[in-house]
């Protein structure tokens, strides 16, 4: 009975479909990162878009993080939340939304852990888009998990949480108020792979 009560109650994430349209959304605050990452699903065009969460993950600072300049920090923030999905967006386009304006400074910047960062993104296939940061709830309620607890764990995972729990019912809330990122915007063209060609029997001498 513990375990279907524990399933029953479990926070909902959804099984990648990589047909869908993914966006990453992630937010730094002065204790942590956090990061959402959704695909957006319709059931017909004129429908409303369905927010199917895959993951969440959140981080708290490390007491030498907690001294970076926010632009580090912001920086980081988008660093953990691709990196922390790696293994979901190797092969899948994205869009990465960040409520940070003054982001064109990683391409500009001579800091050596800015540049490994920046080498590690370089090998991702996304665009980058502003976002106002009312738009950016969930990652900015996740960055701030670490807040009132200075006890809790340096990694904490949202899909852990049971939903009866209240920041999982917080997070839900927040989820649902979200706005429709492609209101404005056309849906993301799959690119296709070019089929592979025969490659002819070696032969053997």
């Amino acid at each position: 009975e513990e375990f279907k009560t524990a399933l029953v109650n479990a926070f909902a994430i959804y099984y990648p479909n990589y047909e869908l349209p993914w966006v990453l959304r992630t937010d730094a605050s002065k204790v942590g990162v956090g990061m959402v990452l959704f695909q957006i699903f319709r059931p017909s065009p004129e429908s409303p878009p369905e927010y199917q969460p895959i993951m969440f993950e959140s981080q708290k600072f490390s007491s030498q993080a907690r001294n970076w300049t926010t632009i580090e920090q912001e920086a980081y923030g988008i660093y953990f939340g691709v990196k922390a999905c790696a293994y979901y967006l190797r092969c899948k386009e994205f869009v990465l939304e960040t409520d940070h304006a003054n982001l064109q400074w990683i391409e500009a910047s001579t800091v050596p852990k800015v540049i490994r960062w920046r080498v590690f993104l370089q090998s991702f296939n996304f665009s980058l888009r502003h976002i106002p940061g009312k738009e950016n709830a969930v990652a900015d309620w996740l960055s701030r998990l670490h807040e009132p607890d200075p006890g809790a764990a340096q990694a904490v995972s949202i899909m852990r949480l049971d939903k009866t729990d209240a920041r999982a019912r917080e997070m839900e809330r927040l989820m649902s108020e979200m706005p429709d990122p492609f209101a404005d915007a056309p849906p993301l063209a799959l690119q296709q792979a070019p089929p592979l060609e025969a490659t002819p029997p070696v032969e053997v001498l």
